[in-house]
């Protein structure tokens, strides 16, 4: 029965329903210019979204994985993310043992003809649930903040996208590369983990892009 327990409560499920979403802000700049009476329309081409989800093998998410093994210790993945233009949402995925982690790679790309940047980007706080209601929400909220390591960051950097950042329509910043992590700590000990499944929730980061 004690290793039943043990097994039991290292099982986290990690729920993500708004992993990561767009607000694409764009001040209206079509409009009509009359000069001597001849109508001058200005057009604009206003492109900016998520693109291809990738994997931890670096395979597109929902293809057939060609890879034979992965560098890293990974969750078992329920769902995977299902992509549109301005949202990347709804993985649910369960933790079995320390070190285990989701990890994603994606792109925010501007094929337009216009320049944006990013106004802001805002990341949620997760937020851990447990099945035994005799779990103080303080004891979840302490293992959240220090066995459940998130984040979400320029590829191959420890920079997160922040204010300022450019998203152009030529150069190096026309396609930005993001990866997220979610994982639970390697030195976790199963004293660690507060009693029943832990549901873990609020994963998630909002981008507003602007014209630049």
């Amino acid at each position: 029965m004690g290793n039943d327990n043990k097994v039991k409560n290292i099982v986290l499920t990690v729920l993500v329903i708004g992993l990561v979403s767009m607000t694409i802000a764009y001040a209206a700049l079509t409009q009509t210019l009359v000069i001597n009476d001849n109508q001058v329309t200005l057009s604009t081409d206003w492109s900016v979204h998520f693109s291809e989800v990738l994997d931890e093998y670096g395979d597109p998410v929902g293809a057939t994985t060609t890879s034979t093994g992965s560098a890293y210790k990974t969750a078992l993945v329920d769902t995977q993310p299902t992509l549109t233009a301005t949202r990347i949402s709804g993985i649910r995925a369960t933790f079995r043992k320390p070190g285990d982690k989701l990890i994603y790679d994606f792109d925010i790309v501007n094929d337009g003809g216009i320049d944006a940047t990013l106004s802001s980007a805002t990341y949620d706080t997760p937020i851990c649930t447990s099945t035994d209601s005799n779990v103080s929400e303080q004891t979840l909220s302490t293992f959240c903040s220090n066995k459940i390591h998130y984040s979400i960051v320029y590829k191959n950097t420890s920079t997160a996208p922040a204010q300022g950042d450019d998203l152009l329509t030529t150069g190096d910043t026309s396609v930005r590369h993001c990866t997220l992590t979610v994982e639970l700590d390697q030195n976790t000990e199963v004293a660690d983990i507060p009693a029943g499944d832990i549901t873990i929730s609020n994963i998630g980061a909002t981008f507003i892009y602007v014209q630049k």
